[in-house]
């Protein structure tokens, strides 16, 4: 109990009085909180338990933080989405990138869906080469990751995963390809879908919704930017999907139709469709005229 109240304290109080002490480091002191939080008939959970991960891995202590990884099992206390992105984290800044792999694939077994946080993680480390963070030289904030990051990082990601036989599906190229399209990095996010079908993947309605939105904000930035070209009036005024040069428009009109067309052939149907994305009638007759003009020998 609370001295003087009467209050017997809360799993809750103890989980904010262990992390404070991890915090500071007195990792000694938080071990004592933790065996009076087990003496008084509380159990740790996943949270109390990565807040230990946390600090080791901030003190570079990987055998310790092995052993809290073991006594969770002992304790049979499931590691979530974040305890195992911590992990991951520990490992890759200790550059033993094959070792976060196995996390992630520990972490697919187990049934948990890498977030993208945990991708991006993964990509800031392989980006740095798994050498130290300490090096002022090699740090890269993980805010800037989809900023920075290369196609071919992205590529050894995909690599690395198969190496480790973690399977390659919709939700990792949703989450890298809404990470590069939220940086504004259509060409390298166009790639990764091709890439994505390459491998059978089909892309999903985040996928489309994050290339659409994208692709609206370049065009009004080209309209902004370019001066006079044909059909100028008829974006401004219908938001039509396209970029400045005809090449890049082509190829995004054609990307647009695998999207959300999904091979219907049918020209009623891909009405409908490019409606369902929000594409008026005239947009739809104004999209085919500029495909077209895009294709001309001449432009």
């Amino acid at each position: 109990m609370m001295p003087g109240s009467g209050v017997k304290p809360t799993i809750e109080s103890y989980s904010i009085l262990i992390e404070q002490l991890l915090k500071e480091s007195a990792f000694g002191q938080a071990y004592k909180v933790f065996h009076l939080m087990v003496s008084m008939g509380h159990k740790p959970d996943v949270c109390i338990y990565t807040s230990f991960l946390v600090a080791y891995y901030n003190e570079e202590k990987l055998k310790e933080a092995d052993d809290v990884i073991d006594k969770m099992a002992e304790a049979r206390v499931m590691p979530d989405v974040m305890a195992y992105t911590v992990m991951i984290d520990g490992y890759g800044r200790a550059g033993l990138l094959n070792r976060a792999f196995d996390v992630l694939k520990f972490m697919v077994d187990a049934g948990h869906e890498p977030s993208q946080y945990t991708y991006s993680i993964l990509i800031k480390h392989l980006s740095q080469g798994g050498v130290d963070l300490k090096t002022e030289a090699s740090f890269i904030n993980i805010a800037d990751v989809w900023k920075v990051v290369k196609y071919e990082t992205l590529l050894e990601l995909f690599d690395k995963m198969v190496e480790h036989r973690c399977p390659l599906n919709t939700s990792i190229f949703t989450s890298l390809t809404t990470g590069l399209c939220r940086e504004g990095r259509l060409e390298e996010a166009l790639r990764l879908l091709d890439h994505m079908q390459s491998c059978g993947i089909s892309p999903g309605e985040d996928i489309y919704t994050s290339m659409r939105d994208l692709i609206e904000l370049t065009i009004n930035k080209a309209i902004q930017l370019k001066g006079n070209f044909p059909f100028k009036k008829s974006l401004q005024s219908h938001h039509i999907v396209n970029v400045a040069t005809p090449e890049r428009l082509r190829r995004l009109y054609n990307i647009l139709t695998i999207c959300c067309l999904q091979a219907l052939v049918d020209v009623s149907q891909i009405y409908n469709h490019y409606a369902w994305v929000g594409i008026s009638r005239n947009t739809f007759v104004y999209s085919i005229l500029i495909d077209n003009w895009a294709q001309r020998d001449d432009v």
